[in-house]
């Protein structure tokens, strides 16, 4: 059974004056013993009221709970020793299925701790917990997350990447266009394309778009502002199936 806990609710944080809103983090704990889990929740919650963020914690009571859900939170607090298969059998699950979860191992086994490590496994910390040393990690990983979450526009401004509508190419410069405004830079689309997610896909020499934000996909592309983009001749079926792609991938990772 997955348990679902109201998240915490509080400021925005924002980089470098940036306006941006930073998304919530979504963290799963996968323990047995009730007594840690709610150890556990106390601490995210109160991680998150100190740090000005959003947390939404999962609650998993086995492996078997977690392969089941459809859920796919952001970091995953691991136990080892749980009825039916081991954390470390769940770890290479996600390994293999879905590696862009990070792992914190939470246990009082600390002999698996050999075990325990893996590409995506942030550390191992032993029971009982030492809320300090979960803060550090949490605050690694959500570091790395965000950063990954945000597009540079200059050494001052960055913008949330979600945020991007589209990216107009003008010869020696790029203007973004975001939810709110338009920001210029000196960037190619490919060197832009190199830094954003794969929901972006260039539809014609000179744009760069999000699918996250387009209204219609036809012969033309009509953006969520009513911007209109023409596509390359003989590109419209590869870019709609792209498109189709995207939406199915969205669906798949919880709109993560």
């Amino acid at each position: 059974m997955v348990l679902l806990h109201t998240m915490f609710i509080c400021d925005r944080t924002h980089k470098r004056g940036c306006l941006e809103e930073l998304q919530m983090i979504n963290i799963g704990i996968c323990d047995d013993e009730i007594v840690w889990v709610e150890e556990m929740k106390k601490i995210l919650f109160r991680y998150g009221e100190e740090n000005h963020r959003e947390i939404l914690v999962e609650v998993y009571n086995s492996a078997e709970d977690f392969v089941d859900s459809d859920l796919s939170p952001d970091i995953l607090l691991l136990d080892i020793e749980m009825p039916g298969a081991s954390g470390i059998e769940l770890k290479e699950f996600i390994a293999m299925t879905r590696k862009e979860i990070a792992i914190i191992f939470i246990s009082s086994h600390i002999d698996f701790m050999a075990e325990a490590y893996g590409p995506n496994v942030y550390g191992f910390i032993a029971k009982p917990i030492n809320a300090s040393i979960l803060n550090s990690k949490l605050s690694k990983i959500i570091s790395v997350r965000d950063k990954a979450l945000m597009f540079e526009i200059d050494d001052k401004v960055s913008v949330m990447v979600n945020d991007i509508l589209y990216i107009i190419s003008n010869d020696k410069y790029v203007d973004v266009i975001t939810l709110k405004t338009v920001h210029s830079c000196y960037l190619s689309l490919k060197e832009c394309q190199k830094n954003l997610t794969p929901n972006f896909y260039r539809v014609n020499k000179s744009h760069l778009i999000n699918f996250e934000h387009v209204k219609h996909m036809r012969e033309t592309i009509e953006m969520i502002d009513g911007y209109i983009i023409n596509t390359s001749r003989g590109k419209t079926m590869t870019i709609k199936n792209k498109y189709r792609e995207a939406l199915r991938n969205k669906l798949k990772n919880g709109n993560n």
